[in-house]
């Protein structure tokens, strides 16, 4: 089975905001606009080339989903869907790391995560090393789908990277292994307060909460902050499990999706788990995203938390996974839109936090708050060179010297 894309990991999360209903595309036999003008096209069209008809479909498929507008529905081919699942399900295949967008005009790409329990890891590659070239090919002259490709289809990669913290070049050669997403990262923090950040709302997310919380309760723990900051979003589903960790037993929905067109509603119902009833802040940031920040709007809806940091992504829609018969091509699309109390939307506005907390989200202690203090060091000298390419030397330093104010402020919050 084919990995996809360490390298676009974060787009694909983002789109993922969904329920998987694992339903069944009818064949419409030759009663369709589809099949009747392919027929015509295998009779009749004058070519010495095979025709792939069932290719042509999904095709056409494609183009009628891309037709309709919305950037979250699309058509997954048997490579893409394999992938998708393996995402959600929180293991796959890969090489360790993934990189960010592809910035044009840059020399290289920057790895934005390098992923505990793998090769690449232990050999010493950091987040925010800029890949300069990969398998000998400058990283310069390569765009985004062929960065894709050569990822996809390799076994092996070699890559040189370059260190802004200490000006280094380095070259790593690592083959491709299964990985596993770790859902949540957690540690106790000032006296009775807890943290744990939500990497990834996939399959593993209950138990490892459930795990991470009861060890630190065991230790004396009454007050939690979440970290959704960087949070693209993940299952529905088990944002909802989740969310009823914290939910009183008498509340019975906890939010709840509509569909525009027929008005069907889909309420997400507590499953009336509850393990913490302490004071709680949410940390949010631009990059939280879809079931992400429906979780952290309803849990502030309910009065359960208060929210840090700053504005939201926007993304309020679901959508729901359809799998042919074969599971040879899954059609994603939207079905439905988180729904307030009041009625109101959150897409493409976002949701704001109680309290705004400005900084550059490269700050952010986001899924390194375990960091082994070498590694720690390193990092932030490579924030500050980049930092200082983009506001100068003596304010990248500042921000470095001030560090994750947004996790500053919550503490602070919780501490009074």
């Amino acid at each position: 089975m084919k990995a996809f894309k360490n390298i676009l990991l974060y787009i694909l999360a983002i789109a993922i905001g969904m329920i998987i209903s694992y339903g069944i595309m009818k064949d419409r036999q030759d009663k369709d606009v589809i099949n009747n003008n392919l027929s015509i096209i295998e009779n009749y069209f004058s070519t010495e080339e095979e025709i792939n008809k069932e290719d042509l479909k999904i095709k056409a498929l494609k183009s009628v989903v891309e037709n309709l507008g919305d950037p979250y529905s699309v058509v997954l081919d048997k490579d893409e869907l394999d992938s998708f699942l393996e995402v959600v399900e929180g293991e796959f295949l890969g090489f360790g790391f993934a990189l960010n967008k592809k910035v044009e005009g840059d020399e290289g790409v920057k790895v934005g995560r390098v992923y505990k329990n793998t090769t690449i890891y232990d050999q010493g590659l950091m987040a925010r090393d800029e890949v300069i070239k990969i398998n000998d090919k400058e990283v310069k002259d390569l765009d985004a789908d062929s960065i894709t490709n050569i990822f996809e289809t390799s076994q092996h990669i070699n890559i040189t990277v370059y260190r802004p913290a200490t000006k280094e070049i380095k070259e790593y050669s690592v083959n491709k292994e299964k990985m596993k997403m770790e859902a949540v990262d957690y540690k106790i923090l000032d006296g009775d307060i807890a943290y744990i950040a939500i990497i990834s709302f996939n399959s593993n997310i209950l138990d490892e909460f459930e795990n991470a919380l009861y060890d630190m309760q065991d230790k004396g723990i009454k007050k939690l902050i979440l970290d959704l900051r960087d949070n693209a979003g993940g299952d529905l589903q088990l944002a909802s499990k989740l969310e009823s960790f914290f939910v009183p037993y008498d509340i019975k929905d906890i939010f709840k999706y509509k569909n525009l067109r027929n008005a069907r509603e889909l309420k997400f119902q507590n499953t009336r788990k509850n393990i913490f009833s302490g004071e709680t802040i949410i940390l949010v940031n631009s990059h939280t995203a879809s079931a992400s920040e429906v979780f952290a709007d309803s849990m502030r809806e309910l009065d359960l938390a208060k929210l840090i940091g700053t504005k939201t992504y926007g993304k309020g829609s679901m959508q729901s996974v359809i799998l042919d018969k074969n599971n040879d091509i899954g059609l994603k699309i939207t079905t439905a839109n988180y729904t307030r109390k009041d009625a109101s939307r959150i897409d493409g506005i976002g949701i704001s936090p109680d309290i705004v907390v400005e900084q550059d989200d490269l700050i952010s202690d986001i899924a390194y708050i375990n960091e082994p203090k070498e590694r720690r060091s390193i990092r932030l000298k490579n924030i500050e060179s980049l930092l200082a390419r983009k506001y100068g030397e003596k304010k990248a330093k500042s921000i470095v010297e001030n560090g994750d104010l947004q996790l500053k402020m919550a503490v602070e919050e919780l501490s009074k």
